[in-house]
């Protein structure tokens, strides 16, 4: 398995921190990620994302200018 320095560097912290092994802790925090319940419900058979509370608006304009920028 080849992780990301980033993650690596937060499971070894936690590894330390819990005084457990750097398999454990990428294990626990595989399982708390799995957990989590993606911001998601389907409406009439299409998949919206539910943004969190205080979001920005996502406007017409913002897509337009988004869509812009691809080819």
């Amino acid at each position: 398995m080849t992780l990301d320095d980033d993650v690596l560097a937060q499971a070894a912290k936690r590894a330390e921190m819990l005084h457990i092994s750097l398999g454990k802790a990428v294990s626990d925090l595989a399982r708390r990620g799995l957990q989590v319940s993606p911001p998601v419900r389907e409406v009439n058979g299409l998949v919206v994302f539910d943004p969190p509370k205080g979001s920005p608006k996502i406007t017409e304009r913002k897509v337009k200018e988004t869509l812009s920028d691809f080819p």
